[in-house]
């Protein structure tokens, strides 16, 4: 590593957006428990029609559980970039801890900040989409709801 990374500016960038993140996350649980209290009375007492309400709140469910997976790979990212910005970790530190963590060569290996960076605010947007997805389909199920 010629420069170190934490004198990159985006990296000071990136680290607040992915802490945002978490706070997204932290509504999709309160959606997450939203939707298994609302499907509780669906599967106690099944009403009339209750079909297209319970798909709705089941579908969200999973939604709410991929947006999980997202989460948890955003925020291991977080901290993983913290440390480098902080200066504890570097590139190559980092590939030969993920290569004994997971049993094998780290298949990121040479991979640079940048490219790193991207891929971490991929997964970024793809917990934000699974989280929009999460709240349109309740908001739906609520709709169906109040207009039976």
């Amino acid at each position: 590593m010629t420069e170190p990374l934490r004198a990159a500016p985006e990296l000071h960038v990136l680290t607040p957006f992915l802490r945002a993140c978490g706070g997204v996350d932290g509504a999709a649980t309160v959606l997450l428990l939203g939707a298994c209290i609302a499907l509780a009375p669906l599967l106690i007492a099944p009403v009339p029609d209750a079909g297209t309400r319970g798909a709705l709140i089941g579908i969200s469910l999973c939604v709410g559980l991929i947006e999980k997976y997202f989460a948890l790979r955003v925020r291991f990212d977080l901290h993983l970039f913290e440390r480098i910005a902080e200066g504890r970790l570097d590139l190559d530190a980092l590939d030969r801890g993920l290569g004994r963590l997971f049993g094998n060569d780290a298949p990121v290996a040479g991979r640079d900040w940048e490219s790193r960076a991207r891929g971490t605010i991929t997964l970024a947007r793809r917990q934000l989409a699974f989280f929009a997805a999460q709240g349109l389909l309740l908001g739906l199920a609520a709709l169906s709801f109040v207009f039976g």
